[in-house]
C-alpha cells in the first residue's frame, strides 16, 4: 500500500499524484507485460488491481474532498486545481476494469468477485457492486449468506426495501431458522408502517404491521414491542374516528 500521508491542511490542494513505492512501478509494468502476453490470467489481473486499489482509493477520497471544497468556494475565489494524471493509470475506472476482467477469467472460487464488490461499494459504483453480488449468487447457489449480504446492500446502499425483503426471503428458504434475517424483514415492515402512520394512511400501515407480525417470533423482542405500540396507536385512531354507536371491532 502507499505510504500513509498526513491530512491536508485547511485550504491546501492535493499533491500532483500519489507516491508509488520504488518497487510498485516495476511491478505494474511486469503485470501489464504478463497480461499482454496472456490476457486471461485472472490471478495476474487481480494482483494488479490489488496493487492499484490503495492509490485509487486515495485519489477517490482526495477528489471528493476537492469537490466538497469547490462546492463551498465563494464566488470570485479560484477553485482548487484538479489533480494531474500520473504515468500509471490508477483511476477507479481502471481498477474496476481489471477486477471485472479478473472475475470473467476466474476459474474457481470468488476472490475476484469479492474484491470487485468491496472496491465498487467503497467508491460508490453501485451498478458495478450490484453486478458483483449477482455474480456471487450465481457462483454460490443454495447458500443463504450471499443472499443476506445482497439484501443488506439493496437495503442500505440502493434503498430498495422490497428488493431487500425478496433476498432475505430467499435466504430463509434455504435456512428458515435464521432469526436475524427474520428480524431484518420485520424491521423493514415496521419502518414502513411508521411512515404510513405518519402520513395518516391507516390501511397501508395496517397491512405493513400484518406482514411484520409474520416474522416476529420472540414476543419479548424490541420488534414485538414496536408492533404492539403501532397496533395500539392504530386502534386508538380508529376508535377516535368511529361514529357514535358503532361498536369497536
Amino acid at each position: 500500500p502507499p505510504v500513509p500521508t498526513e491530512p491536508l491542511p485547511r485550504g491546501a490542494q492535493p499533491p500532483a499524484a500519489p507516491e508509488f513505492k520504488a518497487e510498485e512501478l516495476p511491478a505494474v509494468e511486469l503485470f501489464e507485460r504478463a497480461l499482454a502476453a496472456q490476457p486471461t490470467r485472472a490471478e495476474a489481473r487481480h494482483a494488479l488491481a490489488r496493487l492499484l486499489i490503495p492509490h485509487a482509493l486515495r485519489r477517490h477520497d482526495l477528489e471528493r474532498e476537492a469537490a466538497a471544497r469547490k462546492k463551498g468556494t465563494r464566488r470570485g475565489q479560484p477553485a482548487p486545481a484538479p489533480e494531474s494524471q500520473a504515468a500509471v493509470d490508477f483511476s477507479a475506472d481502471r481498477v474496476l476494469r481489471e477486477l471485472e476482467a479478473a472475475v470473467r477469467d476466474e476459474k474457481q472460487g470468488s476472490i475476484a468477485v469479492e474484491a470487485l464488490i468491496e472496491f465498487a461499494t467503497r467508491v460508490g459504483r453501485v451498478e458495478e457492486a450490484e453486478a458483483g453480488f449477482q455474480e456471487l449468487l450465481r457462483r454460490l447457489r443454495e447458500k443463504p449468506e450471499p443472499m443476506v449480504r445482497y439484501g443488506d446492500f439493496l437495503l442500505n446502499v440502493k434503498r430498495d426495501s422490497q428488493a431487500a425483503i425478496d433476498q432475505y426471503r430467499q435466504a430463509l428458504i434455504w435456512k428458515p431458522d435464521q432469526e436475524a434475517v427474520r428480524t431484518k424483514i420485520a424491521e423493514i415492515y415496521l419502518a414502513q408502517a411508521a411512515g404510513y402512520l405518519a402520513a395518516q394512511q391507516w390501511g397501508s400501515a395496517d397491512g405493513q404491521l400484518h406482514e411484520a407480525a409474520k416474522y416476529i417470533t420472540d414476543k419479548a423482542s424490541p420488534q414485538a414491542a414496536a408492533l404492539d405500540t403501532y397496533r395500539e396507536k392504530l386502534r386508538s385512531i380508529r376508535r377516535s374516528e368511529r361514529p357514535l354507536g358503532v361498536p369497536d371491532r
